[in-house]
């Protein structure tokens, strides 16, 4: 009986059912013992359900490799693995007789894993499922290096034919894994410890002067990836230094090879991502420079290969990350030209490719960030650009509705289109789009709860919606948005204590609550909010001293606090020396982050985070 028989689904059962009960039958030939060894028909239809028996040939050594493999495929318990019709397993079968390859290809470790991810993914706890990735983690780290010793020992082709077999069975099954596991509550540290655990045995792989200069190479782009996956868990310091030693390793790999251009492609991405990590650690004018001398690079292999458009797509990314920085130092002539730039390239790329998602999601995200150089004086314009995004994303979550990716960048357009739509006076398509945006923001939080990103994304949005609000002169209303932001905001702070944004995010909340509470009359709480804002602001300041958008905002939060206190009959110089019972002590210490607020003349209003893509 099949799974989808023994679980009741009769309306599953299909041709495929009878190719499952062929490849049982043919087990229990071969292994001369059951396939299920129970006696109870209830145990034996639980068994079925839930667990496949043993491989054949670890019962029985002697059975022919091929035959097992083709038992396995028709007796799969996903009947879509199965083969299609019985004459495809007759086939097979009879390509075994005649000592010739069958169809049938044994799974990879990553089919495996990925089968039972997909068949367990509700049934597990987080516990069980933290502890079989950590498992999978170890024994494919295990299996990569015993294999690498073989490699040397083998021809130079095929030598390159299982690096690139081998690295993409790596890639694929801690990426997909790590994905996944953002989608279980609690299971953030063990994401974080197979990401680790991969990245050392990558990092050896680099140092492994027996491979060639193609598998170092190889390792040391993975390696920087994972770097890239670990700045959205908050990890900004580990993946700086992580960007840093693959750039130098390439380099000096390059420098033994200097007309190698695959080489220089990669070192070229790894110096993006530096760049990126580092404006994320709040050393933008570090991460200018880095970004700068990827540009320069990419510029020189589009000058020999000016047909390659993998090259021009990092450079376009490379230009649109660099314009993003220009626009936190200020730069703001620089930063008008160079996302003019970037978006003309994106252009020019989709007109060739026009349902590339990937290439869709990043013309929007230079929409994005592009209007947030208009925002104060040209809100229209602003308006306008947003909307260009929305577009693109609306497109795209059309397409393909599980990417939460798409979803979150469809969120953060709504969210910008808002704030731009408030700035034009346009009150009642603002709160369109706020609640737009909060209710797909909502939706990710729901669907991933361990993601803190989605946490802050969700709290920007209510943030906003507050501020508008309080501007119409629903002071209840404003408070309450206030009030989900800081609910989101806080635990992030705790937790993220590292990260200025968030830090810098959490003051501008209070600040804002606390000129609704002035406004309300409610100047006790008005005060209380404000010595909140000014703790959060004075750590983004002690973790990212050179952003002067932090350094505005905590003038402005000190200042408002000063007036609050002086309407209350207190001194607010004095007690603005005297009090710091809200700052954490050492908070000097802090390192990490990216700026994420914008500010307007009262209300420091967040858009969503601008995005940087490794």
């Amino acid at each position: 009986m099949s799974p989808e028989q023994a679980t009741g689904m009769p309306a599953l059962v299909d041709h495929r059912t009878d190719i499952y009960s062929l490849g049982i039958t043919l087990y229990e030939l071969a292994c001369l013992k059951p396939a299920f060894p129970q006696e109870q028909e209830a145990a034996i239809l639980k068994l079925i359900g839930n667990f496949s028996p043993p491989r054949p040939r670890s019962v029985r050594p002697d059975i022919p490799a091929d035959l097992e493999t083709v038992i396995q495929k028709a007796m799969s318990p996903e009947r879509e693995l199965r083969y299609a019709t019985a004459a495809d397993l007759a086939a097979d079968l009879k390509c075994i007789l005649d000592e010739r390859p069958t169809k049938a290809r044994p799974p990879t470790l990553l089919d495996q894993a990925g089968r039972w991810a997909r068949r367990h993914q509700r049934a597990v706890s987080g516990g069980l499922l933290a502890l079989t990735v950590a498992l999978i983690g170890l024994t494919t780290a295990a299996a990569m290096i015993t294999r690498s010793r073989w490699i040397a020992k083998e021809s130079d082709r095929k030598a390159e034919s299982s690096i690139r077999a081998e690295k993409e069975m790596l890639d694929g099954l801690v990426m997909n894994i790590a994905g996944d596991l953002e989608e279980f509550a609690g299971a953030e540290s063990v994401r974080q410890n197979l990401l680790r655990k991969t990245a050392r045995h990558y990092r050896r792989l680099m140092d492994d002067t027996e491979g060639t200069a193609e598998r170092q190479s190889a390792a040391a782009v993975a390696y920087s990836a994972i770097g890239s996956m670990l700045v959205e868990m908050g990890l900004v310091g580990e993946s700086v230094e992580m960007q840093k030693d693959a750039s130098k390793f390439l380099e000096q790999l390059a420098k033994d090879a200097p007309d190698d251009v695959t080489l220089q492609k990669q070192l070229a991405v790894v110096e993006s991502r530096l760049g990126v990590a580092l404006t994320k650690t709040g050393q933008v004018e570090e991460a200018k420079e880095q970004l700068q001398k990827a540009i320069r690079r990419q510029e020189r292999l589009i000058a020999r290969e000016p047909g390659d458009e993998s090259v021009q797509a990092d450079l376009a990314l490379s230009i649109s990350n660099l314009a993003l920085v220009q626009h936190e130092l200020r730069e703001s002539g620089q930063a008008l030209e160079t996302f003019d730039d970037a978006a003309k390239r994106f252009e020019r790329l989709l007109a060739k490719n026009p349902e590339d998602e990937q290439l869709q999601q990043q013309l929007a995200m230079v929409f994005n960030n592009w209007a947030a150089e208009y925002a104060s004086k040209r809100p229209n314009e602003a308006g306008r650009l947003h909307g260009r995004a929305v577009d693109l994303l609306r497109k795209a979550v059309g397409e393909d509705t599980s990417n939460l990716n798409v979803k979150r960048d469809l969120g953060l357009s709504l969210n910008n289109l808002g704030a731009a739509l408030k700035r034009s006076g346009e009150t009642q398509r603002a709160r369109q789009a706020y609640g737009e945006a909060i209710g797909i923001r909502r939706e990710l939080v729901q669907a991933v709860p361990a993601r803190p990103t989605f946490q802050q994304d969700l709290a920007t949005s209510w943030n906003n919606l507050g501020n508008l609000e309080n501007r119409q002169g629903d002071f209840e209303a404003a408070a309450a948005a206030f009030g989900q932001a800081i609910g989101l905001y806080q635990p992030l702070a705790e937790k993220l204590t590292r990260n200025a944004a968030i830090q810098s995010s959490l003051g501008s909340v209070y600040s804002n609550l606390a000129i609704t509470q002035e406004q309300a009359g409610q100047l006790e709480g008005a005060a209380e909010s404000l010595a909140r804002a000014v703790e959060f602001q004075r750590r983004a300041v002690a973790i990212s001293p050179d952003v002067p958008l932090y350094q505005g905002l905590l003038a402005k939060h000190v200042e408002t606090r000063m007036r609050v206190l002086s309407l209350l009959g207190r001194d607010g110089k004095t007690e603005e020396k005297s009090t710091n019972r809200f700052q954490s002590a050492g908070s000097a210490d802090y390192s990490g982050g990216s700026a994420g607020i914008e500010s307007s003349s009262s209300h420091p209003s967040i858009p969503s985070a601008k995005r940087l893509e490794p």
